[in-house]
């Protein structure tokens, strides 16, 4: 019902713009406005803009902008690698259209103001609509739409052919579409949510009711091991989340209390299978040196449906003197049913067994539950007019619990008259329980000067519990005996200790300086992952010697340290870590009111070493992992009124890098804005990337956008 009521009223109120508009009893009255967005980077001293008229039309004043225009596109290189990172296409296009209808002096009789905003439509991959609905003191509705292709077929990722594909030196153009990203998706997502507040503005008790709808929908690329290799398979993603919730706020002498009970339902559908009728998969070398693994039918099902009623119950301070506070509790119990269906047919090799198959048919299903608790809590506490505390506590406490049966039946592919099952029962239970709590004090030495120092800690205990009984039948040999996996009960406790300080100094509205850091650890895992040990500087400067000159400086320095401890004596050699340095610094210039300037630079570091573990081989050490990154970030751009109101942007943008992935990115614009009537103005603006990995060419594009539209405010 939402999905045709939303757009519906949509096209309602525009028939009613266009019949206001039409209208020849209509009154007209003109109003200033800026004719473009950029505007707001020179001083708001500029002349006058172009002026937009307002329609009086039953009482009620109309405004209305809309710009419309086209695009060109001129493109050589990758097409999908450029749909992955800037997507945009040619056509026609609406840019923006913004509509409101007011009733003056807040006296309508069924509503006070009605705002509908359009931007990116007809074709674009991020599309938007906000509508607004007022009736001041009694109710306040807003709904927003928004719909995100999202495109990634970046070759490189996770491929293991890219590196053939590389050496065989494959142009960029002729990639696109033949060396498939073999992670990839082309997905289309909705989001829609709607909100009614009754009574906005009452001073003790509000009401609201909110919805929300995310649904994703398209077709994925994935690789699925059917024992000794990997194979490419289409997928088809549909899933969607309703959320449903009602909720007041009530105010009582010095405390706000709101609560709200939500429910959501949710569905996730998922369908593989292989695209065409043959494949040898990533590696067509022999398997064991004798047997050529294959597959020539696949197909693989998933169906999710769940609920997750919520709760939500939160507190805090109104107008206390001294003291404020808030503190929330959050409580949800999700309920799942997962069912899951497989069939195949080649030549692959099944994992229980160590058998090879020649066909074989799945099927799985499992009913989790999930209760979740979550309470935290912030307090602020001054004493005196120089000494302020602060406390923040999270606790949080869940469980995953249930039961799962699989089962498998194959025909073996040495005796084809002979049918394998293999049937497995699980049950799994894990819980966990963490508690952080931080203390802050802020100390101003003088009016400029305020020092601050703190103290976080972090306490994690997780358990879980497994059990496995696997059992398998031959067709011709009988049933074996049912196998126990050894049980496993798994407890961990972890605690970390954070020390941190600070300090902020003002002087005047001219100069602003901060320093931040830290030195401790944090927990980030839920599985017995050791707590990672890091430590980290902040430091950020602004310096406004006159109202035409801004400085502003920055700088990051943060190395992180996460040790394996899964075997005993090589705590030192699987130290992972990560060592981030980064600069920046921008400057902007306004030598007059009708003009302006911006440069920004970014220096950044990385250097991050990883160390792995190969099971297959006894928990023996991989090869060390090393990835480095230098990189550079600059921006310029400038903003010149040349005459009258004729306006003009133009900068470039540059991303370079070297090291473990060594790409550079160029990205000049400009824009022309022409006012051609007091209501119309015209817009031409282009844009042009330029993506370039030094020493490879197979992912390289360069894409010229020229875009021209009409600004029409009426």
């Amino acid at each position: 019902m939402v999905n045709v009521l939303g757009p519906g009223l949509i096209l309602a109120i525009g028939f009613y713009s266009a019949f206001a508009q039409q209208s020849t009893t209509g009154e007209v009255i003109t109003e200033a406005h800026s004719s473009s967005p950029a505007a707001a980077s020179v001083s708001s001293s500029h002349p006058a803009p172009p002026q937009r008229e307002t329609i009086v039309f039953g009482g009620l004043r109309l405004k209305n902008t809309i710009e419309f225009g086209t695009r060109w596109r001129d493109f050589d290189g990758n097409e999908d690698v450029y749909r992955s990172h800037v997507n945009l296409g040619n056509g026609v296009k609406l840019l923006s259209s913004s509509f409101e209808l007011r009733a003056p002096e807040s006296g309508g009789r069924l509503f006070d103001s009605v705002n509908l905003n359009l931007d990116h439509w007809g074709g674009d991959p991020y599309n938007t609509a906000r509508l607004r609905v007022k009736k001041n003191l009694w109710y306040d509705f807003q709904y927003h739409y928004q719909k995100i292709d999202s495109f990634n077929s970046i070759p490189q990722f996770a491929n293991p052919l890219f590196t053939e594909a590389v050496r065989r030196k494959i142009g960029a153009r002729q990639a696109s579409g033949t060396v498939l990203g073999q992670h990839s998706f082309d997905l289309s997502r909705r989001l829609q949510s709607a909100r009614l507040d009754l009574f906005p503005h009452a001073p003790r008790l509000q009401v609201h009711l909110r919805y929300a709808r995310n649904s994703i929908s398209g077709p994925a690329f994935i690789t699925v091991n059917m024992g000794g290799d990997e194979f490419l398979i289409n997928r088809r993603v549909k899933n969607s989340t309703n959320d449903y919730a009602f909720g007041v706020d009530l105010s009582l002498w010095k405390v706000t209390i709101g609560f709200e009970q939500g429910f959501r339902r949710f569905k996730d559908d998922r369908g593989n299978t292989l695209p065409g009728t043959f494949s040898l998969g990533n590696s067509p070398d022999l398997l064991f040196d004798f047997q050529q693994i294959f597959l020539t039918a696949f197909r693989r099902f998933y169906f999710v449906r769940g609920s997750i009623p919520t709760t939500r119950l939160a507190v805090s301070s109104r107008r206390l003197r001294r003291l404020a506070f808030t503190a929330r509790l959050y409580y949800s119990d999700a309920d799942v049913d997962y069912a899951y269906a497989r069939v195949f047919s080649g030549m692959v090799l099944n994992r229980e067994t160590f058998l090879f198959a020649s066909r074989g048919l799945g099927a799985n299903r499992a009913k989790p539950r999930r209760p979740h608790l979550i309470a935290d809590g912030t307090m602020r506490l001054r004493l005196g007019r120089r000494f302020a505390v602060s406390e923040t506590f999270r606790g949080t406490h869940f469980v995953i619990a249930g039961a799962t049966t699989f089962g498998e039946q194959f025909t073996n592919f040495d005796a084809p008259e002979e049918q394998v099952t293999v049937e497995q029962a699980s049950f799994r239970r894990e819980f966990l329980n963490a508690f952080m709590n931080r203390v802050q004090g802020d100390y101003a030495l003088t009016d400029r000067l305020i020092v601050r120092a703190g103290y976080r800690f972090e306490h994690r205990r997780t358990f879980l519990q497994e059990r496995d009984r696997q059992s398998i039948r031959s067709s011709i040999f009988g049933p074996e005996p049912p196998f126990d996996f050894e049980p496993r009960d798994e407890e961990t406790t972890q605690n970390t200790h954070t020390l941190f300080a600070g300090l902020s100094y003002r002087w005047r509205r001219r100069l602003r300086l901060s320093f931040d850091y830290e030195n401790g650890g944090h927990l980030t895992s839920f599985t017995r992952v050791e707590p990672r040990d890091y430590q980290r500087g902040r430091m950020r400067i602004q310096f406004r010697p006159s109202d035409r000159w801004s400085f502003t400086a920055s700088g990051t320095i943060s190395d992180q340290t996460r040790p394996n401890r899964t075997r005993q004596g090589l705590d030192l050699m699987l130290r992972n870590q990560n060592r981030y340095r980064s600069g920046s610094i921008s400057i902007s210039w306004f030598p007059q009111r009708r003009a302006a300037l911006d440069v920004d630079y970014t220096r950044s570091h990385i250097t991050a070493t990883i160390h792995t573990l190969d099971r297959d081989l006894g928990n023996a050490p991989r090869p060390v992992l090393v990835y480095r990154e230098d990189s550079h970030v600059v921006r310029a751009g400038v903003n010149v009124i040349l005459y009258k109101n004729l306006r003009t942007d133009f900068g470039y943008r540059l991303v370079n890098t070297s090291g473990s992935f060594p790409i550079n990115f160029h990205r000049p614009y400009a824009r022309l804005s022409l006012p051609v009537h007091r209501t119309m103005t015209l817009n031409i603006d282009y844009q042009h990337y330029g993506y370039n990995e030094r020493g490879r060419s197979i992912q390289d594009y360069r894409a010229n956008l020229l875009t021209t539209s009409l600004r029409l405010s009426f």
